[in-house]
């Protein structure tokens, strides 16, 4: 229940990526074996030299990219390389083990360091590990392809749910791959304006340590429809969380113990487990523009009005507030600049929910 009403607003985040390292793999059955060369010194290998040979691996025409030799033996190709249409059979393991152990994909250099590079891009979710030297992820993609390659074989690439999920990790990737963007544009910054930034308003290196009290706008409902005496009206039961929300807001400020009122706020909506009111240390661009000021207006130990959010409302405490030291100046513009480049482009749509579909989903 922890997750349902978690604050999704203030920390809404565009960093999206796709970690091939943290990818899952279908446990059991054989992986190819890799005959990977030892590694060698980037320029004395030229680009279209073989790097790495994946034995007992046919392309069959399914996987393109970094297959530049795929060779089977002749007639393997009738034996696998027919795709099986959704809902059929495809060829049986012993007859897949039998026409791929003569087969052999083989990976050239410059092939190789474009995926390599590509899957672990400056600021992207690994850190980067020289091409030649990485032969942890020379394992991973191999048994990537020959997972993926046996998948499309018998037909699963053609599974509705499938395809959702490979819809959903291309709009992963490339909302990564707009964020990298966005941020390489926001670093783009000399440390000489840096330092003025820093002298002229100081108040944007200001951190503060939050606290949060967040109240659901609706209540819980029970999922046994035979324990609801009624259909809920939505109205009435926000205008009841309103007014929970009020009296909260009076206890705050009368000195009351953020935690307990936190428990509280959740009772009152039906809910038993409640979040921390602790959310750590923050800076202005960390906050969504409609808060900053809500927020670092605030002195330390201040409560704040009772803020609207889209499905509760918030109560914010400062419990410690200081700026920066100059050294960190530059992390901190850089994050500001890539908040004024995300902030309007992510709040030029809107999303309008059904509330009687999500409220009930919500209930189970």
């Amino acid at each position: 229940m922890r997750s349902r009403w978690l604050f999704l607003i203030l920390f809404f985040s565009l960093q999206l990526g796709l970690a091939l390292g943290q990818a899952g793999l279908v446990q059991g059955g054989g992986a190819a074996a890799v005959n990977q060369p030892a590694p060698l010194v980037p320029s004395s290998v030229a680009p279209d030299a073989p790097v790495i040979t994946i034995e007992g691996l046919c392309d069959n025409g399914f996987l393109t990219g970094l297959m530049v030799d795929s060779t089977k033996p002749e007639g393997a190709a009738n034996r696998t390389g027919a795709m099986a249409k959704p809902g059929q059979q495809g060829p049986s393991s012993s007859a897949f083990a039998q026409s791929e152990k003569d087969c052999k994909t083989v990976i050239t250099r410059a092939q190789w360091e474009k995926f390599s590079d590509a899957v672990q891009p400056p600021g992207g979710p690994q850190a980067v590990v020289p091409a030649p030297a990485n032969s942890r992820l020379v394992k991973r993609y191999s048994e990537l392809l020959l997972y993926a390659r046996k998948a499309r074989e018998i037909g699963l690439d053609k599974e509705p749910a499938v395809q959702e999920e490979v819809r959903f990790a291309t709009l992963q990737v490339l909302s990564g791959a707009l964020t990298r963007h966005f941020r390489a544009q926001a670093d783009k910054i000399s440390d000489a304006e840096v330092e003025k930034i820093y002298k002229e308003h100081p108040e944007k290196f200001e951190v503060v340590e939050l606290e949060r009290i967040y109240i659901p706008k609706f209540k819980q409902q029970a999922p046994d429809p035979i324990l609801k005496a009624a259909k809920p009206d939505p109205d009435a039961e926000e205008a009841e969380m309103k007014a929970v929300a009020e009296k909260i807001h009076k206890e705050a400020v009368a000195g009351g113990d953020f935690q307990k009122l936190e428990d509280e706020a959740y009772q009152a909506a039906g809910v038993q487990e409640s979040p921390s009111v602790d959310l750590g240390t923050v800076t202005r661009a960390q906050i969504p523009p409609e808060y900053k000021n809500a927020i670092f207006d605030l002195k330390e130990g201040q409560i704040s009005e009772v803020e609207p959010a889209t499905n509760g409302w918030h109560i914010f405490r400062i419990s410690k507030k200081q700026t920066l030291p100059p050294e960190r100046a530059r992390g901190i513009v850089v994050a500001e600049r890539m908040s004024d480049i995300v902030d309007p482009f992510r709040t030029s749509i809107k999303a309008d929910l059904n509330p009687e579909y999500f409220q009930k989903s919500d209930a189970h």
